[in-house]
């Protein structure tokens, strides 16, 4: 008896230890985009961009870029942050939509 309950409890535990490391197949969510400066309109390369409450980031390349994808579903919030830059967030409402993200330079 006490075999079959410990059983039982190890292959629950696995199959809910599953469920939350493996994202389904077929369900990300593409978040893409670009990392500007507000004031000059240059790429900002080294943001880290990242979605709340998730572990998905991504560091926005020397042209600005970055590509990073979710197992979220829209809507959902992205932060992007840079050392010399203002912290930003906005809500990303469309899967496709490409982010043009404008980052203000810190106040010295």
């Amino acid at each position: 008896m006490k075999r079959k309950i410990a059983g039982g409890l190890i292959g629950s535990w696995l199959f809910l230890q599953s469920s939350f490391i493996l994202p389904p197949k077929g369900k990300l969510t593409l978040v893409k985009g670009v990392v500007l400066s507000a004031k000059t309109g240059q790429p900002v390369k080294g943001a880290l961009v990242y979605v709340v409450l998730g572990e998905e980031e991504a560091l926005s390349k020397p042209d600005g870029g970055f590509t990073l994808e979710t197992t979220k579903h829209t809507p959902f919030e992205v932060v992007t942050e840079h050392w010399e830059y203002q912290k930003n967030s906005l809500e990303l409402k469309e899967a496709g939509q490409k982010l043009v993200i404008r980052l203000w330079p810190r106040q010295r």
